[in-house]
């Protein structure tokens, strides 16, 4: 009997269990309080899979709830492929008019909804904004 490998669908983009269960976690964090949490995985390892998951969940909680919200994906590699890649899948997820994805060489150009009731910021290659003078650091503060 063959089993299936993925835990979870969203559109056409397929999650494993492994990003469920990770996605699982960072939404208790959440939940609890914590504002931060960080996903540290080598590269090509799945952390988009668990962003997407999160996203997802968030959004639809969100919808159920009624409550206003932005979702934001904040790429911040210089590399212009991984921001067509992100767009790709959010798009495979059926995710793309619910989340702003937000490149840090344009981040000028957007702003944080303060009145949502809901804001979900999620930081690819966060270790890239650590610099109080980068216009990531900005944007958040």
């Amino acid at each position: 009997m063959k089993t299936n490998k993925y835990a979870y669908i969203i559109g056409n983009e397929k999650i494993h269990s492994e990003q469920v269960q990770a996605g699982n976690e960072i939404l208790d964090c959440l939940g609890n309080g914590i504002r931060n949490p960080l996903l540290v995985a080598q590269p090509q390892q799945g952390k988009t899979g668990v962003a997407i998951y999160v996203l997802d969940r968030f959004i639809k909680d969100a919808k159920a709830r009624g409550l206003s919200y932005q979702a934001i994906y904040l790429i911040n590699l210089s590399d212009n492929e991984l921001r067509k890649q992100t767009r790709l899948r959010l798009r495979k997820a059926h995710l793309d008019d619910d989340v702003i994805v937000i490149h840090r060489n344009d981040i000028d150009d957007h702003e944080i909804d303060t009145d949502a009731d809901r804001i979900l910021i999620v930081m690819d290659e966060c270790h890239y904004a650590i610099d109080k003078g980068s216009p990531v650091h900005k944007f958040l503060s």
